[in-house]
């Protein structure tokens, strides 16, 4: 078993500071003097066992000895001194004590193994005689991994109020949760309740008001049905009480917006929760953070209790692979069972990694930015830019987890992008934007593979790809100038030749907005200095082999609206040495590569967004009582959660066929169409899934109402970060024009290619589709017809966003027409239907009619539809994520649901 004597030893200490405290209480007059005297005396027994056997660690604790320093302080002291060597033997000095007890002055943090002490928890209870606690806890890396509560006044059985009293508790993670009396070395195991019906569950709440609000309490068990009075005490003790089932719920609700809890606090009882069987979280439902250094910073509140019952209670996240059924029937669809079954395990994994040390990760990045520190003391240029620990650690997970190397190992040949994207799609919503550096990473990965020398190949693309955090490197993307960002015509960064034989250049100019300036290598664009040249791709690295920066100055950190935690910076290039990649003059071409990879990053940094936010709003509507009734019998509210849940699933689609083309083409197994169809998808897919995403996360945070705007609970973070992907790697506009001028370059005839590569997808499919197939094929007859009819330029451009949007709803369109008839071929005919079918009410606003008012017969959404059946196909809550509907007729009422409905709407 792990930790075997750390158990022992903090089991003795534990013993040992009880002791104290009921020797303070019994032997000294009662006042807040004898509290002090039992802090500090606890706290000296405890430090002192811990440094005999374990010098090396650092402790968090409540207390220091300032107030025991100096003659007027010396009667105090002395008490301490005094009971604290009763349970030490030999007995200690007085300096020994003081500095014992000052060994609890560590900050905490995210790194290394530290101890977490309340030598007493309960004030209060302790003066009064009733429940107190002495609370010890060891945090390895940020996680709680063993703790040990000590209960003087609390009674061995609970049935027993009169019984033998003094109760210690004991929790090692993944060993179990154990009880034994004071007097008894026999430990006996101890769970949560069993209570099921959250209306016959007792509240365990603070004795103090001001410690918790009681208001608050009553009005939640109200609104939960329960009747029973809360059983009331001082302490950490509520942990061991409930831990145990004397109670089924703690609730720990805040009194103010400033408070902000203490790790000492929780750290051993959340622990113990989770061993008896039990869930622990702040009230928003996001889990303890100890990580961040002496306090819960980033949490509010604390919420524990028996899994049936913490579900009705908190709105939750489970694992993020297995609760996401839209996702894992795509990728049923595309990938071989083989290949399925080999990845699985591995999702399941990642999709509960990410629920708990990533995200816990993720929330340590966005409470502490990165700083540029310009100068040294001695008013030397450093341009030292700092970031967070877990920054640092997040690129170790994503290195180590294979984000990037698993496109390019190819072990499953070209499925392995959907494996690799499967992953991202995991990693992105709790990774606080530390896919923007891989995205980048990926992309001149591929331009490398492609163009590089085998001298570059070797020095930076094995660095790129590679699972090794040691080895590995990220690269950075350096196009944005101060003249504009998209219009690269402008650019000013020159790129002279210095030494041909090695293909050495000397970069000069100013780079306005630099992703990600942490990264240890570069793709840039500059203008080559001579004029006929054009614009070349150089690559560069970010530092010499001194470690000195490679000609850069880092002028200031970007102050930006969202993706606070990514490093972004104004760069001048004064004299950087870099490498020409590809031909001289193709710069803008070469990073086409680039651009497939990163817009796709995009696309799903902007999907995982919606994913994430409508699974809160939508667990939330399960638990928010409203009107007497809960959000999600309200059918107001489950239409607009269904209308994000169709967007979702309809960009859910386009990604997913993006990437499997994008696999296609780098394992050689494409057709000659292949990437002409990519090369088009992708802007409309990126521009439309980005403007798409944004209207999606801000009603989610809607749907919680005045919660959702709270910044703890996540939902604002994500429409922030959300934002920055409609203008990254081309605005919205930037993008609608690229899709026309793959129109002109090819003269419309990839429309024709395009249209006949969705249409044959859906040409034989179930008579309950037959309707929606129809309709998408009128609706690119439209588009075609629409193209046609316009001769002026200015016409085309001013409707070039229209037009992009159309095409990727009807690329949705035949995505999900497919998804539905594949479903209820392979998934048990019509029960099977739900996943693939859930979504056909999309085609409402999927496809088009014209504008009476207007020439342009691109039409606008309709959100008329409000079809019973599939509004209960996506009701949240269900055991499947999607309803308590009749399984019995789902698939085929859905389909002619949303069938119908298309029809309506059809051009």
């Amino acid at each position: 078993m792990a930790l075997v004597k750390e158990r022992s030893v903090a089991i003795h200490a534990v013993l040992q500071a009880s002791q104290v405290c009921q020797q303070v209480f019994n032997r000294l007059v009662k006042g807040q003097t004898i509290t002090k005297i039992a802090d500090f005396s606890a706290q000296a027994v405890v430090n002192s066992i811990l440094l005999e056997h374990f010098p090396d660690d650092r402790i968090v604790g409540e207390e220091d000895s300032s107030d025991l320093r100096g003659e007027s302080a010396k009667t105090l002291r002395d008490k301490v001194v005094q009971l604290t060597n009763t349970v030490m033997s030999p007995p200690l000095s007085e300096d020994k004590i003081l500095a014992s007890i000052d060994r609890g002055n560590y900050e905490g943090g995210a790194r290394g193994r530290h101890w977490a002490l309340d030598p007493i928890d309960g004030t209060k209870g302790f003066l009064r005689g009733e429940q107190f606690a002495v609370c010890l806890a060891l945090i390895v890396d940020g996680e709680v991994q063993l703790g040990v509560m000590g209960c003087p006044n609390l009674p061995v059985k609970f049935s027993e109020p009169d019984g033998e009293k003094g109760s210690l508790f004991i929790a090692v993670k993944g060993q179990g949760a154990f009880q034994r009396a004071f007097s008894a070395e026999d430990e006996t195991p101890i769970h949560f309740s069993k209570v099921a019906d959250v209306s016959a569950a007792t509240f365990c709440e603070s004795v103090e008001s001001g410690h918790s609000s009681h208001s608050e309490a009553a009005q939640i068990a109200e609104r939960l049905g329960i009747t029973k009075p809360p059983v009331r005490m001082d302490s950490q003790a509520k942990y061991c009480s409930i831990s145990r089932g004397d109670a089924d719920i703690y609730l720990r609700l805040p009194v103010s917006d400033t408070y902000v809890e203490k790790i000492w606090d929780h750290a051993s009882g959340s622990l113990l929760v989770k061993e008896a069987g039990g869930r622990v979280s702040d009230i928003h439902g996001q889990p303890l953070d100890f990580s961040i250094g002496r306090t819960l910073s980033k949490n509010k509140g604390v919420v524990a209790a028996n899994a049936s019952v913490y579900d009705k209670a908190v709105p939750t996240l489970g694992n993020q692979y297995e609760d996401d059924i839209a996702f894992k029937s795509v990728l049923k669809r595309l990938l071989p069972a083989d290949v399925h079954a080999a990845i699985t395990p591995d999702l399941h994994r990642f999709g509960q990694a990410v629920m708990e040390e990533i995200a816990r990760l993720g929330d340590q990045v966005e409470a502490e930015h990165p700083t540029l520190v310009q100068y040294d003391a001695w008013c030397r240029r450093v341009d030292d830019l700092k970031t967070s620990a877990a920054w640092e650690k997040l690129h170790e997970i994503a290195f180590k987890e294979g984000l990037v190397a698993i496109a390019y190992e190819r072990e499953y040949g070209e499925y392995s992008r959907v494996y690799q994207f499967a992953k991202q799609y995991l990693f992105s919503p709790s990774s606080a934007v530390v896919t923007c550096p891989f995205s980048m990473t990926d992309g001149a990965a591929r331009v490398l593979e492609l163009m590089g020398t085998p001298e570059m190949k070797e020095t930076y693309y094995k660095r790129l790809i590679s699972r090794d955090p040691s080895v590995g490197w990220t690269s950075g993307q350096w196009m944005t100038e101060r003249p504009g960002g998209s219009d690269v015509g402008q650019t000013e960064t020159e790129a002279e030749l210095i030494d041909p034989m090695a293909n050495i250049w000397s970069v000069r100019g100013f780079k306005w907005f630099s992703s990600a300036t942490t990264a240890d290598m570069a793709m840039l664009l500059a203008r080559s200095k001579d004029p006929t040249s054009g614009l070349t791709k150089p690559a560069t690295e970010m530092r010499q082999p001194d470690g000195s920066l490679n000609g850069v100055r880092v002028h200031r950190l970007k102050n930006k609206y969202g993706t606070k935690g990514l490093p972004t910076a104004e760069l001048e290039l004064q004299g950087m040495k870099a490498q020409l990649v590809g031909e001289l003059g193709r710069g803008v071409p070469n990073i086409a590569s680039i651009l497939n990879i990163t817009r796709i990053y995009c696309v799903a940094g902007s999907l995982t967004a919606i994913r994430r936010t409508l699974a809160i709003a939508k667990d939330y509507a399960t638990k928010r009582v409203a009107f007497g009734k809960t959000l999600r019998d309200q059918p107001l509210h489950l239409t607009t959660l269904m209308e994000v849940e169709l967007n979702f699933r309809a960009i859910l689609q386009l990604m997913f066929y993006a990437i499997s083309l994008l696999g296609k083409i780098e394992c050689n197994q494409a057709d000659k169409h292949t990437a002409l169809v990519l090369r088009f998808l992708t802007p409309m897919a990126k521009s439309w899934s980005c403007k798409v995403a944004v209207s999606c996360i801000q009603e989610c945070m809607e749907a919680l109402g005045g919660q959702g705007y709270m910044e703890d609970v996540g939902i604002a973070r994500h429409l922030r970060d959300a934002t920055v992907n409609a203008i990254w790697e081309g605005t919205t506009n930037v993008l609608a024009l690229d899709v026309l001028r793959v129109l002109k370059e090819t003269k419309n005839s990839v429309l024709n290619i395009f249209e006949q590569e969705h249409v044959s997808r859906i040409t034989t499919v179930p008579s309950e589709l037959r309707q929606a197939s129809d309709n998408v094929q009128s609706g690119f007859k439209v588009v075609e017809n629409h193209l046609k009819s316009i001769k002026s330029a200015d016409l085309l451009e001013a409707g070039a966003r229209e037009l992009t949007f159309s095409l990727a709803r009807l690329v949705s369109g035949t995505l999900l027409i497919e998804q539905a008839a594949w479903s209820l071929k392979n998934m048990g005919g019509v029960i099977g239907g739900v996943i693939g079918l859930a979504a056909l009410g999309a085609l409402g606003w999927l496809f088009y009619k014209r504008r009476k008012a207007s020439k342009d017969p691109i039409g606008s959404p309709d959100y008329s539809y409000s079809d019973p059946v599939v509004m209960e196909d996506l009701q949240p809550g269900s055991d499947s994520g999607y309803g308590h509907v009749d399984k019995a007729g789902l698939g085929v009422s859905s389909a002619v649901a949303g069938g119908a409905f298309a029809a309506s709407q059809g051009a």
